[in-house]
């Protein structure tokens, strides 16, 4: 445990800490109004507002073409704030594409999704907002702003929960205009910053020659990464889907609260240090060092902060759920227990994934994805044949336990080989 700590001293430890503190708060607010919340709405009205942030976070995630993750790499200022503008210009053109499909087509969406036809029109500006959000957090990756990220997160959750629990009169549309009222504050924030500060090179970056000259440096993203995003989303999200179709809208609200609930202490850490990691590796990468030591090292010690958490909600899940948000939930307790194994997965792969995205391994990323999510897909299906919905959360959890373990073991060994290329086995993290 010394060396752990030791290695991590100085900036990376602070700069995770001061991610951290915002991130805490937000989600420490979000788990202290959950059982508020989940007494306010029933677990109907949770499965509806499950499938539509499902909806947004699939498509979120492909919005910016992935280009957004490129803000971190080039060496050079004018082209991470060309790449900004290539982004912006992008999120900008898929809303509008976006906005086209629900004018059009959102009385099949509605009958295909199970869900009220008015509900798409809130889909275009949250994704709109999302795909913002994502850009300036990026650039503020890059420059290091791990104070304002903590202090938009804040702003964010906060406008969340506030609408939320004062727009409880309105059913579903409380739920949702919470959200987007809290994407679009840390949007405004966000975007102000940019603009105010980064005033010469939003001058300087909309130059057409230098975006589409960047644009294909950077094609692997679009090509290779925003499939494999895209089919990641789908895994994480297809249990709403699929259990809505096989089970119906109120097992997808148990699904919903239990995700909420699992998910939002993880992304308390793993989501700062994912950022400060990638900007860490990034470096190490351009100079010429090995990443090595930090990934190894950084995923047994997200293991060690995760082990016991996840051990305690395999036990007591259910009679935890029971306690907190009331009677009426303790089926997602009994999900939680289930789910928990491919959670703590998830969690500890955080540097795995970053390496990838370092080393510019999107084809493998892939079809890794491509792989994957289609097992995680036919576990659900086989439960929903059986019409057993544990059947169904059980074989999805294995699959996507295996299945990180896989993506873990195969990023060291890529770490190594690039660290023999480099010739040095460790970073000077003096």
């Amino acid at each position: 445990m010394e060396r752990i700590l030791t290695l991590f001293s100085g900036h990376f430890v602070r700069n995770v800490f001061i991610l951290m503190t915002g991130s805490a708060f937000s989600q420490l607010l979000l788990i202290a109004a959950s059982p508020v919340i989940s007494r306010m709405y029933n677990a109907s009205t949770f499965g509806i507002f499950g499938i539509f942030t499902a909806i947004i976070s699939v498509l979120s995630v492909i919005i910016c073409l992935r280009y957004e993750q490129t803000i971190v790499l080039p060496e050079k200022e004018e082209d991470a704030a060309a790449l900004t503008a290539l982004a912006l210009s992008i999120v900008g053109a898929c809303t509008a594409l976006v906005l086209l499909i629900v004018v059009f087509a959102r009385g099949y969406l509605a009958t295909l999704f199970r869900v009220p036809e008015s509900l798409f029109w809130w889909v275009p500006p949250s994704i709109l907002l999302l795909g913002i959000s994502q850009i300036m957090r990026y650039w503020n990756t890059r420059k290091q702003q791990f104070g304002f990220l903590s202090i938009t997160e804040m702003s964010r959750s906060l406008t969340t929960i506030a609408v939320q629990l004062l727009a409880n009169f309105s059913g579903v549309y409380g739920l949702i205009g919470g959200k987007v009222s809290g994407d679009a504050v840390n949007a405004l924030q966000s975007m102000g910053k940019y603009l105010q500060t980064q005033r010469q090179a939003v001058k300087s970056s909309f130059s057409p020659q230098q975006m589409m000259a960047l644009a294909k440096q950077y094609a692997s993203f679009p090509l290779y990464g925003t499939p494999q995003a895209l089919f990641n989303s789908l895994s994480q999200q297809l249990p709403i889907f699929l259990l809505t179709f096989f089970f119906g809208v109120e097992m997808a609200g148990f699904y919903a609260l239990t995700y909420r609930v699992l998910i939002t202490p993880i992304y308390f850490v793993s989501e700062p240090v994912q950022q400060v990691f990638l900007q860490k590796a990034s470096e190490l990468h351009n100079g010429g060092n090995s990443m090595f030591p930090y990934f190894v090292r950084l995923t047994l010690l997200l293991l060690a902060i995760a082990i016991v958490p996840c051990l305690i909600v395999i036990l007591y899940g259910e009679s935890l759920f029971h306690l907190v948000f009331g009677e009426h939930w303790m089926m997602a307790g009994t999900f939680s227990s289930v789910l928990v194994l491919w959670v703590l997965t998830s969690f500890i792969n955080v540097p795995s994934t970053t390496a990838l995205t370092v080393y510019h391994l999107n084809k493998f990323a892939l079809i890794f994805g491509i792989v994957s999510n289609v097992l995680r897909a036919l576990s659900i299906i086989m439960g929903g044949y059986f019409h057993d919905v544990m059947l169904s959360l059980l074989l999805y959890s294995l699959t996507g336990a295996v299945a990180n373990v896989f993506l873990i073991l195969y990023a060291g060994r890529i770490i190594v080989r690039k660290g023999r290329e480099y010739g040095k086995a460790e970073p000077d993290v003096t």
